[in-house]
């Protein structure tokens, strides 16, 4: 989707240049827990060296089959949910917050369930993984995860709040941050 979109003249990654030194070092913080979540989601199953690793965070803490039953659950309706966000965003999607051309607001289909599906998506396919490995470091990359991205949603529910105002601030009163319970 990146490409395509990149090939008619959007502009995919939009890097904030008005991000704080602290917002800087969050996203930073952010890559490199995503980094280090891919290599050993790969290095686990394939027997790749782990050496940053300690044994004791490396060793599994749960392992039921039902447990992973669960946790491919959860991988598969991340995914699911990431690609309806995506492609429900449309022309809008980018990554990073592109001041210059924000595109309309997103409030129709999974986004009449989560203002912030992508992430969601993500974070369901983080916490799958870490039921399927069941290891001690998949739970702390995971939580870092879900704490760096919270912060990352905050700053951009702030600019779709200044772009969008008084239909923001009512989206907001409908739709949860990440999910909405009807009751």
């Amino acid at each position: 989707r990146a490409i395509a979109m990149r090939r008619r003249g959007v502009r995919v990654i939009a890097p904030d240049w008005q991000r704080t030194p602290v917002q800087m070092l969050g996203d930073g913080m952010l890559a490199f827990t995503l980094l280090c979540w891919l290599y050993l989601a790969i290095a686990y199953p394939s027997n790749l060296p782990t050496p940053f690793v300690p044994s004791w965070a490396s060793e599994p803490l749960i392992g039921s089959l039902t447990t992973k039953i669960v946790g491919a659950l959860l991988m598969t309706v991340g995914v699911v949910i990431y690609k309806l966000g995506v492609v429900e965003m449309g022309s809008a999607w980018r990554m990073g917050i592109d001041r210059d051309n924000p595109g309309p607001l997103a409030t129709g289909g999974i986004f009449a369930w989560s203002r912030n599906p992508v992430y969601v998506g993500i974070e369901l396919l983080f916490i799958g993984t870490s039921l399927i490995e069941g290891r001690l470091v998949f739970f702390a990359l995971t939580v870092v995860f879900v704490l760096l991205i919270h912060s990352v949603i905050r700053r951009e529910e702030r600019f779709l709040s200044q772009q969008h105002d008084d239909a923001f601030r009512e989206y907001c009163k409908r739709v949860g941050r990440y999910l909405t319970v009807s009751g």
